[in-house]
């Protein structure tokens, strides 16, 4: 069975180190923040910075895929698609990304936040991709880096900020301290190996082009060269061992490397629908042997850029 750890005081950054970064688990830390400003963040607060160019990811609101990010679909139904894809790759199964990103200001984005309010059959999503140095620097003072976190070496922080929206299970090659600012999240998680099994060879991604108001195309979309190995093969199973954390404002989670995880963002209906938390992304501890045209999940080790931090354990 799978088991998350919980606590309601974050611990000390040795223990943290010790049980949970060296051995690969998660931690769910209650309450974690609490006098942070990005706990008050809410349409009113973002208004002020209502010029503000955002890039964010289309989101359909209707249909099997309302509100996901990412799904497989068959390479048939894209007429771009190669007959024969790379050696390694999936021939079976494209990564369908919902649509390309979008440039729209602050005050557009946040009035398109519920779409039972606008009208539009669309939501869009400030989804990471390090969003916060190029589109949200002004919110960059409402938090900080955790202290338990301070023996890893941060590479980044991201911001997610939306509506209701559903990430398709996946892994990152990062560690990840993950807060939950506004609204609620649901984590569906599952241990390393639990999908190494259900990953079948590369998956190619494929992107639809969005056009306003709410359509979606894959006729004017295209298959990418861009290929990745930490997406399942195919669609979550039943018999796949995961666990459920749902994360309040407050509240933090520290992903691992590798742990696969299924993200259900829903909007607090008193704060405009609005979702938000943030990702403080480290180097991760572990690593795969692999690179960029693996076909398969390697072993994990650790990683030599904490050779010695591992040696003085």
């Amino acid at each position: 069975m799978v088991r998350v750890q919980e606590t309601y005081s974050e611990p000390p950054a040795d223990v943290f180190f010790r049980e949970c970064v060296r051995a690969n688990e998660p931690l769910v830390v209650r309450s974690a923040v609490k006098d942070w400003r990005a706990l008050s963040w809410s349409p009113e607060y973002l208004r002020r910075w209502d010029d503000e160019t955002l890039s964010v990811a289309p989101l359909q609101v209707r249909g099997p895929h309302a509100f996901c990010d990412k799904w497989l679909e068959q390479p048939s139904l894209w007429r771009h698609a190669e007959a024969s894809p790379s050696l390694g790759v999936n021939a079976r199964q494209l990564l369908v990304v919902s649509a390309a990103r979008v440039h729209m200001p602050v005050r557009r984005f946040l009035s398109l936040l519920r779409p039972d309010v606008s009208g539009v059959s669309a939501t869009f999503y400030a989804d990471g991709a390090a969003n916060l140095a190029r589109y949200f620097p002004f919110l960059a003072a409402d938090f900080a880096p955790p202290p338990l976190a301070s023996a890893l070496e941060l590479k980044r922080a991201d911001l997610w900020i939306g509506g209701r929206s559903t990430s398709r299970m996946h892994f990152d090659n990062l560690d990840n301290v993950f807060t939950q600012l506004v609204g609620q999240k649901e984590f569906v998680l599952a241990p390393p190996h639990e999908g190494e099994a259900l990953v079948r060879g590369r998956l190619r991604k494929a992107v639809r082009v969005y056009e306003h108001p709410g359509i979606f195309s894959r006729d004017r979309g295209k298959v990418t060269d861009e290929t990745v190995l930490n997406y399942l093969s195919e669609d979550r199973p039943g018999t796949m061992e995961t666990v459920k954390v749902t994360l309040l404002p407050g509240d933090m989670l520290y992903l691992p490397f590798g742990w696969w995880h299924e993200v259900h963002g829903y909007g607090d209906d008193h704060k405009g629908g609005m979702c938000a938390s943030v990702s403080h992304f480290y180097h991760p501890y572990f690593c795969r042997i692999g690179g960029p045209t693996t076909t398969e999940l390697g072993s994990m080790l650790i990683n030599p850029k904490y050779k010695k931090l591992a040696a003085g354990v």
